[in-house]
């Protein structure tokens, strides 16, 4: 809220009025959708990745994928966090943003927030996947012995995951929020 009402006041002051708000909204919205596919994509891959090839298993071998996957997709992430949020505080375009953040403080502007961006977000994560993998490993175990009758043709075992997902997220989120706090 408070950077659209910083990017909206910008944006009244440059003589658009109210409708300053509506396109101070917008600020960073395609910079953030384009650059999170490769992050994400680093994230998963790294994460699947790590977690085939680490000697691990249970929730240690969860926890230490999820915060590969998180260290390896900031370095696209924090950029792109940096560039939006840029964006959407000065009402520049995405160009200006990179070109600024270049010129005063060189690549390393751009990497500004890393460490506290992974303060943030790796515990997220290890709690996050570590929760999921577990529900739906206990899912996967019920569904074996035929609790659910064995038939999965509905879709339940998909809806369940998701379920399992959705609880994980729910308490990483109810747990970690502190720490974005701090970073804040």
């Amino acid at each position: 809220r408070v950077l659209v009402e910083g990017a909206a006041h910008h944006a009244c002051e440059q003589g658009r009025g109210d409708a300053g708000y509506a396109k101070a909204a917008l600020l960073g919205v395609g910079v953030a959708s384009f650059w999170s596919f490769p992050s994400s994509f680093l994230y998963f891959y790294t994460y699947t990745a790590f977690k085939g090839a680490l000697p691990l298993s249970g929730p240690l071998l969860h926890s230490v994928s999820a915060a590969s996957g998180n260290a390896v997709s900031s370095i696209i992430f924090v950029p792109k966090e940096m560039i939006k949020q840029r964006s959407q505080m000065t009402g520049m375009k995405v160009g200006e943003c990179i070109s600024t953040i270049f010129r005063d403080k060189g690549l390393k502007g751009f990497y500004v927030s890393y460490v506290p961006t992974l303060f943030r977000n790796v515990p997220s994560a290890v709690l996050r996947f570590t929760i999921y993998e577990s529900l739906r490993s206990n899912i996967e175990a019920v569904k074996s012995i035929g609790v659910d009758g064995g038939d999965d043709r509905g879709g339940s075992g998909g809806v369940m995951f998701a379920v399992a997902g959705g609880v994980a997220g729910s308490a990483a989120s109810l747990l970690t929020t502190p720490l974005d706090v701090l970073k804040t």
